[in-house]
């Protein structure tokens, strides 16, 4: 593969017996892009003839001309090899047919080709890539999709306008900090930037891709407001930046986002008033703007908007904001009828009476929690929206929202939970409420005292008295807000309670936390949905038996579950805590093969399951974790070895004398520890 000849050798003129006096360089090698019989020009038979239209010959000395696809073909498994070696892919999940020459590039795994055998697709997600990603991957001719997402991978976009096909990239989860040359990918259509450290400014880059058209760049502290030029994005149609950090007003000129169907931004600090151009957007079917609220923002305030003009949208979530007013009564007065509409708007300050006018909606699931609802029309309360038809019959419209002077975790009924009454009407002077103030729980607390034989605690300073719960020992509460005086956290570890905690304490519908282990006491989950705020729950070393019923609990993050002695395997409804980040269940006698299910807690960064009884191989499910930093086994009776790049591609087998493996990930440059 001779790319070039010096102009001194084509001078000299005695060489290749003399014929280089007569045909020059040809005389040595044919050029680039021509052949002869020989590869050189020997005489006047044999002159170097230029490739017919549609082949090519790369290099000097060709003696044919190769078809141009073939070229390109050839160079693909190129690009391929080097992917395979610069991102360490003998260590990958996946690497079914890499690098074997007796097989097509188009079936080694994650590769998809189309039908002329041209790279279309590569989607090597969540399979441990680490390294550089060549550039060399722009070069392939008719490449349209790339996901590299949670993978520890660098990548630089130089070079990315020798692709004019690329319209897809997923980068989730890659550790990106630049976006700079990925301008130039002028054929860009959907872009998934979730999840990386594009901190500081927006991404100017981002704004000059007029083809976008969907857009996720949720978790990434962007900071500031959003730009103007976000408007010249005009075929934009799904945008998410959730977490972003964003601040400021929202923006009017979204409304130039004609194409718009998706738009969420939540969890960020917009403050003001909802802008009037919302309700030009005329494509848009989902809108969230919920949780606004921080330290440096009041959320947004002013009414409700009425979307008269919506035609299509049929979800909208702004909870956890100021919104005051009441709902208009031409509240998306023109979305079709025979669509299910969802409308999230707890915790604002919506007053009044809610609107007869949505009983024109027969499906619909409706929150308005924790406002200021004085009145629900009896209309109303004859649609099956919510739960209804889970419901006792009756003509009761708890199923809306909890009658004034009753409460529950969510503020209307449920399947699972009805509403309770609070013990004077003022406690509770709206519909919908999620608490009844103080009162309500000092009677939940006193009950925890009299049925878990306080009078032998270690320590129950204040308990039973008529001192403020908050002075009680062990209880926290809120200061000021909304929450004032109401219980913020219960800490009784390891201080000789005894009995069983009943089902009571789970109206404490703004208690966060709750640690009572180290103690001998059973637990009654039925109904822990009710405290609906709870995010770490503590109850290691304690005598439960059962967790059935804990799957309701959606909104912990972190609980404990350490030597229970609890037994068979875990229960699906386990799976639906998707909110947990840290899950504790070592030493207890947990059996058979775990969950696939295992997958869907796709939050957990600290996962203990070392010293059960668990068998079988150990789950791949564990490698779709993207998050996942530490990872406790050991101790278990799992059978054949682990084959696992989650773990930086290493190969562990497990031995019967094995007794604890722990795995602590730091980054994606995991270290291993193994006690036998």
């Amino acid at each position: 593969m001779i790319n070039d000849i010096p102009d001194g050798v084509c001078r000299q003129n005695n060489w290749m017996k003399g014929t280089v006096d007569l045909y020059a360089c040809d005389a040595i090698l044919c050029p680039p892009n021509t052949f002869s019989l020989f590869g050189r020009q020997e005489d006047a038979s044999s002159v170097c003839e230029t490739c017919p239209e549609g082949s090519s010959a790369p290099y000097y000395g060709s003696v044919m001309c190769d078809d141009a696809d073939d070229q390109l073909l050839l160079g693909q498994r190129d690009v391929l090899e080097q992917l395979y070696t610069e991102a360490d892919g003998d260590n990958w999940k996946l690497n079914d047919n890499w690098m074997n020459s007796d097989i097509e590039f188009c079936s080694w795994y994650g590769i998809e080709c189309d039908s002329d055998g041209f790279v279309k697709s590569i989607d090597l997600m969540q399979n441990g890539l680490q390294g550089k990603i060549p550039t060399s991957v722009y070069s392939l001719p008719r490449l349209q999709e790339i996901n590299f997402a949670s993978n520890g991978i660098e990548i630089s976009f130089t070079g990315i306008s020798e692709t004019r096909s690329l319209s897809y990239i997923n980068l989730d989860y890659t550790g990106l900090s630049s976006l700079s040359g990925i301008e130039k990918a002028s054929s860009l259509k959907l872009l998934h930037l979730v999840g990386n450290e594009l901190g500081g400014v927006w991404p100017t880059e981002i704004t000059a891709l007029k083809s976008l058209q969907i857009l996720y760049l949720s978790e990434n502290d962007i900071g500031g407001a959003l730009p103007a030029a976000l408007a010249e994005l005009s075929d934009l149609e799904v945008f998410a930046c959730v977490e972003c950090g964003l601040k400021g007003t929202l923006p009017t000129s979204v409304v130039s986002l004609k194409k718009l169907e998706y738009l969420n931004l939540s969890r960020n600090s917009f403050s003001g008033p909802l802008p009037l151009e919302l309700e030009s957007l005329l494509s848009l079917k989902y809108l969230s703007l919920s949780e606004q609220i921080s330290s440096i923002s009041n959320g947004l305030t002013g009414p409700i908007l009425s979307f008269q003009k919506s035609l299509n949208l049929t979800d909208l979530h702004i909870h956890k904001n100021q919104l005051s007013g009441a709902i208009p009564s031409n509240f998306l007065q023109n979305v079709s009828l025979s669509q299910e509409v969802r409308i999230d708007l707890h915790s604002n300050r919506l007053n009044g009476t809610l609107p007869l006018e949505l009983a024109r909606f027969d499906k619909m699931t409706l929150d308005l929690a924790d406002n200021k609802i004085e009145g629900i029309p009896q209309g109303l309360c004859e649609k099956s929206w919510n739960e209804r038809n889970a419901l006792p019959s009756g003509d009761s419209c708890d199923f809306i929202l909890c009658g004034a002077g009753s409460f529950n975790g969510i503020g209307r009924a449920s399947a699972s939970l009805r509403c309770e009454p609070c013990l004077t009407r003022s406690d509770a002077q709206f519909f919908g409420q999620t608490s009844c103030g103080p009162d309500i729980e000092r009677d939940v607390l006193n009950s925890l005292f009299r049925d878990l034989d306080g009078l032998q605690w270690k320590r129950a300073d204040g308990w039973g008295s008529t001192a403020s719960v908050c002075s009680w020992y062990g209880v926290d509460c809120y200061l000021g807000g909304d929450h004032n005086e109401l219980v913020r956290s219960i800490v009784l570890d390891n201080n000789n309670l005894v009995g069983t905690v009943g089902s009571g304490i789970w109206l404490l519908t703004q208690l966060i936390e709750l640690d009572l282990s180290e103690n001998q006491i059973d637990v009654d989950f039925d109904s822990v949905g009710g405290a609906s705020s709870l995010e770490l729950l503590r109850l290691s070393q304690t005598n439960i038996t059962s967790i059935v019923g804990l799957g309701s609990s959606i909104s912990l993050r972190e609980l404990e579950l350490a030597s229970l002695g609890l037994t068979g395997s875990l229960p699906e409804d386990f799976f639906k805590l998707e909110s947990l980040e840290r899950l504790v269940l070592d030493h207890n006698n947990l059996s058979g093969e775990v969950s696939r299910s295992i997958g869907d807690l796709s939050s957990l960064e600290e996962l203990y399951l070392g010293n059960n009884e668990f068998s079988g191989p150990i789950p791949d499910m564990f490698g779709s974790i993207s998050r996942l930093r530490v990872l406790s086994i050991g101790g278990n009776k799992w059978t054949g070895e682990v084959r696992d790049p989650l773990f930086a591609g290493r190969e562990v087998t497990f031995h019967k004398e094995l007794r604890c493996l722990t795995f602590l990930l730091d980054s994606f440059e995991p270290k291993f520890f193994v006690f036998s």
